[in-house]
């Protein structure tokens, strides 16, 4: 859609390779970067980081959308949950992230996020490459 929010990207160059199946992987990553286009604005960034850490595959997706807030930053991961649970403002189920978060574990990762009202998320997803 070439009216929504650029993406960038940053990665480090020569990757090592993960061993796992590449397609769920990259449906993991897929939900992440769907709840960040969604909820950021036009106007907004999205930017895509990648690098190793410690034999571990650090994948950063940083939005500039409208945060959320601490008290819910425990739930975004639960199946079915959304952020505006009433308003129903944005498409969607509740079951991306849910769907990542299991993905990311079945290949001894784990996926987090840091985010505040107002200042955007940034979600990171860690996947051991000596698996």
């Amino acid at each position: 859609d070439p009216s929504g929010p650029p993406i960038t990207t940053n990665y480090q160059k020569s990757l090592p390779l993960v061993q796992g199946d590449a397609y769920y992987l990259q449906t993991a990553l897929h939900h992440i970067l769907e709840n960040a286009y969604r909820l950021t604005p036009p106007d907004g960034c999205i930017e895509i980081r990648t690098r190793m850490e410690n034999d571990q595959l650090i994948v950063e997706v940083e939005d500039t959308g409208p945060g959320i807030p601490t008290d819910h930053l425990d739930k975004v991961f639960e199946t079915f949950w959304r952020q505006d649970q009433t308003a129903r403002a944005t498409p969607g189920f509740g079951l991306g992230l849910s769907i990542a978060r299991k993905i990311v574990e079945l290949h001894n990762g784990q996926i987090t996020v840091n985010s505040e009202v107002g200042g955007g998320s940034l979600f990171r997803v860690t996947i051991p490459t000596d698996t």
